[in-house]
């Protein structure tokens, strides 16, 4: 069934702090204009400013334009965006660079679509049943981090709720809620269809802008995002990506640096295909598909060995950015349940590998199998304090 987008209340995003003397800022784009030049952008790392100014010397040289740079305190690099000129060979360039910088790690600087599928207005709430999950939510607290688009806060389901949130992306027109009120619902909402976790703590980055109503977010913005995700203290119990893409170095770089300190959990794509999406697929990432009420795969969501486990995300019940009900399907939103049951057992990175068996019920090939990873996600120890 379609629907009609709202018109969401225009609410911003917390801005990030300002620019320190080591960010470059050249020229910094609205979103609408850098979607259409985003084929163009090249995105390199370096140790420190020093190395960071001697390739942008040597970038310009190449005809570059220098976009953006940004210090990445809590990974430890620095990240230049680049343009390329219209005659440059990207593959020509990167080789190049690479010959005299290693570990510059120069890559497009890639586009990463918000895993939600088509809206529906059929089927009753069976999310909590299906995963032994407390009809009214769990009460207990805990601190999640989550990278995504804007979530509406003056929307009642968030009020009472302790959310705060830093933007990483350029500024835009309206800011569209869509996407990011719709996953945070899902984990936090206390309104008449309560969230997993009503009471807890969620610290949003602000990675995805809107393109023709469609959420997306880059590479740029996901390692910003995770740069600040590693410095949060205390850290998160758990990380939710409900995006995917394609392999990055820089962001797999990254992402080691995050799971360090806090487990990650992340979609598992929903092109329908056996074919492994970025972050799911990074090692130690937790790769979630998707079930109906009756624990069939949604045939959207992707298969593969990055799969880890499965959890409710067909016909899920959550809002809107204008708060309005809705029922939503998506690896998105399957990826929510796995990182409110992480955000409780709190596991280490060590522990997630017997975790999983432990908090799954084995559907389709015994064991661990390419469509629902190790089975579908059960609370088996409960949410007691």
């Amino acid at each position: 069934m379609s629907r009609a987008e709202p018109e969401p209340p225009a609410v911003d995003p917390v801005a990030p702090p300002s620019p320190t003397p080591a960010d470059l800022d050249v020229a910094q784009a609205p979103a609408s204009r850098i979607t259409a030049s985003l084929r163009r952008e090249l995105l390199v790392a370096s140790n420190d400013i020093t190395e960071a100014d001697a390739q942008r010397a040597w970038m310009q040289s190449q005809g570059a334009q220098v976009l953006r740079r940004r210090t990445l305190a809590s990974l430890g690099w620095v990240i230049t965006v680049y343009r390329l000129a219209p005659d440059a060979a990207p593959a020509t360039v990167i080789a190049a660079l690479v010959q005299q910088w290693p570990g510059a790690m120069p890559e497009s600087n890639e586009r990463y679509p918000g895993l939600e599928g088509a809206a529906s207005a059929l089927p009753v709430e069976y999310a909590a049943r299906l995963i032994r999950w407390p009809p009214a939510g769990c009460s207990r607290k805990p601190r999640i981090a989550m990278l995504d688009g804007p979530v509406n806060t003056r929307l009642r389901e968030f009020s009472a709720g302790k959310l705060t949130s830093v933007a990483f992306t350029p500024p835009a027109g309206t800011p569209n809620y869509n996407h990011g009120t719709a996953v945070a619902a899902v984990l936090m909402s206390q309104g008449p269809s309560p969230g997993l976790l009503p009471q807890a703590e969620l610290l949003l980055g602000v990675v995805m802008v809107d393109e023709d109503g469609k959420p997306y977010t880059t590479t740029e913005w996901i390692l910003r995002g995770l740069d600040w995700v590693v410095g949060l203290s205390p850290p998160p119990a758990a990380l939710n990506l409900s995006f995917g893409g394609p392999r990055s170095a820089q962001l797999a770089r990254a992402l080691d640096r995050v799971l360090a300190v806090t487990r990650v959990v992340a979609a598992a794509g929903n092109d329908g295909r056996n074919a492994a999406v970025f972050p799911a697929s990074h090692p130690g990432v937790i790769g979630v598909s998707a079930v109906d009420a009756r624990e069939r795969r949604w045939p959207a969501a992707n298969t593969g060995e990055h799969v880890a486990i499965a959890a409710p995300g067909v016909d899920v019940w959550t809002i809107d950015g204008a708060g309005s009900g809705y029922y939503a399907s998506g690896t998105s939103f399957a990826t929510v349940f796995v990182t409110a049951a992480i955000a409780l057992s709190a596991p280490t990175q060590a522990q997630v590998v017997e975790w999983l068996p432990l908090h799954a019920r084995d559907a389709g090939a015994p064991r661990r199998d390419p469509e629902y990873g190790y089975g579908v996600l059960t609370l088996n120890e409960g949410c007691a304090p």
